[in-house]
């Protein structure tokens, strides 16, 4: 079995024995450099634990600073899983609602309303309909105006000054149910994980390296505070040496290095049940992946390379980019857009200019090698550009294994590696 299987078996174990046994999460931390294979490993630990586990997946540089935000994705990726049984609604709009309120005062109102109802209707047997007419016959006495107050205007008046009356003792009560999150997050936690009872859950938290240092800190902190539920399992991953400067710097921002990476070690060890180092992976296993990637991209390939040719090329991926497998993937999704972008530009040059170009073709490793200058060795490409006759330099002398040489050659030009 290979060295990455034996981990993955290894992390599966401590996952099944350590789920839902102590009060709060268990938390495990994955390090590793860029490109040296922690999503691939989280993809096939997926794989590996089967349908006992629900995976969800939280990508924490997409939210910035916004804890809001980082907390209702979580909720939201977590309620897929469970079917969307829960309604989630008061996580983004507010359903505030206007209600009644009733005092003491109510059944008084009632009362007094029902009482000019009644007079209105039936004024021969109510004496608040001679009133009416008493003091409509009182107001057209005393003002001698010309416009005339009969006893409908005097009424509607009197319904005009009785509104605020109204509006004093009738009021209506404003009851917001836009969620908080913060306050509320634990309610809607435990409802969706009520929903999901036949499976255990683990969430993974991918590069966490990516984001700021503030934003790793809120994470990690969120971690032991709104996310520490018994059945949840974390899976953290990013370089450990990147994590620990980061926290260092937010807890300690005015002492020394050495001080900050301390500190943010000393949090780490807090935050997580266990931490390991990502085992970098053998040399069967990247070229195994080596092999895999160049098979998906088959097709392309023998567009550029001649079948032999494909293996030489293999052989430059799995010698000189150090085990990286993001650096595998793109170096060669590149070159095939390099080549890619010279046949265009072929079928529309002439002369020189499409001589050249077909003169690349006809000779993909030695391109592969220029690209590979480029992309390693950065300063000695530049050097090149300047200088092609370096290059022919370098080849010869490499043929014959003449490694004193390059290095004088390199030297001579003042070349910083």
């Amino acid at each position: 079995m290979a060295i990455r299987e034996t981990f993955i078996q290894k992390v599966k174990g401590l996952i099944v024995e350590n789920h839902g046994v102590s009060d709060g999460s268990f938390i495990l931390g994955i390090s590793a450099r860029w490109g040296e294979g922690k999503t691939k490993f989280l993809d096939d630990l997926e794989i590996e634990l089967g349908d006992e586990f629900l995976i969800v997946k939280l990508s924490p540089w997409k939210f910035g600073l916004d804890k809001t935000s980082f907390l209702r994705h979580f909720l939201t990726e977590l309620n897929k899983k469970a079917n969307r049984k829960v309604k989630l609604d008061r996580l983004y709009y507010d359903i505030s609602e206007n209600k009644p309120s009733f005092g003491w005062y109510m059944p008084l109102f009632f009362i007094i309303l029902l009482i000019l109802l009644l007079a209105v209707s039936f004024p021969t047997f109510f004496w608040l309909a001679d009133t009416y007419n008493i003091i409509s016959k009182f107001i057209l006495d005393i003002s001698k105006s010309k416009f005339v107050v009969n006893i409908l205007y005097f009424k509607w008046v009197l319904t005009l000054l009785l509104i605020p009356f109204l509006l004093k003792i009738f009021t209506f009560q404003r009851s917001s149910n836009a969620i908080t999150t913060l306050t509320d997050f634990d309610k809607f936690l435990e409802e969706i994980l009520h929903n999901i009872k036949k499976k255990k859950i683990v969430v993974y938290v991918d590069d966490l390296d990516r984001v700021t240092p503030k934003i790793a800190r809120d994470v990690l902190d969120d971690l032991r505070t709104f996310f520490d539920q018994k059945k949840i399992t974390f899976i953290i991953t990013g370089d450990h040496s990147v994590l620990e400067q980061y926290i260092g710097q937010e807890i300690l921002p005015n002492n020394s290095p050495g001080e900050k990476t301390e500190e943010g070690r000393r949090y780490l060890k807090k935050i997580f049940n266990i931490y390991w180092r990502l085992l970098p992976p053998s040399n069967s296993d990247f070229s195994k992946f080596v092999d895999d990637e160049v098979e998906k991209r088959k097709d392309k390939l023998l567009e550029i390379f001649k079948e032999t040719q494909v293996d030489i090329f293999k052989g430059y991926l799995s010698k000189y980019f150090e085990k990286n497998y993001r650096q595998v993937i793109r170096f060669i999704d590149y070159l095939i857009f390099y080549f890619d972008a010279i046949q265009s530009q072929i079928n529309i040059s002439d002369g020189d200019e499409k001589e050249f170009l077909s003169d690349l073709t006809n000779h993909p490793l030695l391109v592969v090698r220029i690209l590979l200058l480029q992309d390693i060795c950065n300063p000695l490409y530049e050097a090149v550009l300047k200088e092609p006759a370096l290059l022919f330099s370098i080849e010869e002398y490499t043929d014959k294994q003449k490694m004193d040489l390059v290095d004088n050659q390199i030297k001579q030009r003042n070349i910083i590696m």
